[in-house]
């Protein structure tokens, strides 16, 4: 309904308003969950950035440790569950191994590539260059 429309109230607009009021009452709290989700995981998110931040103004090799353990704790929380056969249970031992796995994979590629380009970048003087 168009705001001219006789019938239309004046109602303010919310963001993701067409995302959660649409579909069956069950999608719509499927929806505002996943907002949530959304919302929490970026809150995580520049939280741990900030302490990457601090951490790795003192010490390089310190500075990758906030990343790898949220990675390692949220990607690998929920990523058994993303990947398992219908009807089939996820096991304690399946997360955690996952969640080992996914900060392994990411500490290799922060120390093999991460800290080696943070020098190259100091060392050139591209670091002044940058914004």
């Amino acid at each position: 309904m168009g705001k001219n429309d006789k019938n239309s109230t004046d109602q303010r607009y919310y963001p993701f308003d067409d995302v959660i009021m649409t579909g069956t009452i069950s999608e719509q709290s499927k929806n505002k969950k996943r907002i949530r989700f959304v919302v929490f995981n970026g809150i995580i998110a520049a939280l741990y950035v900030v302490l990457s931040y601090y951490i790795g103004r003192k010490n390089k090799w310190l500075g990758i440790i906030p990343p790898v353990v949220a990675n390692g704790i949220i990607v690998g929380g929920y990523l058994p569950f993303l990947i398992v056969d219908p009807g089939s249970t996820v096991t304690v031992q399946a997360v955690v191994l996952t969640m080992l796995s996914v900060a392994g994979g990411d500490a290799a590629v922060l120390v093999v590539l991460g800290l080696p380009l943070v020098a190259i970048i100091e060392k050139t003087g591209l670091k002044n260059k940058l914004p």
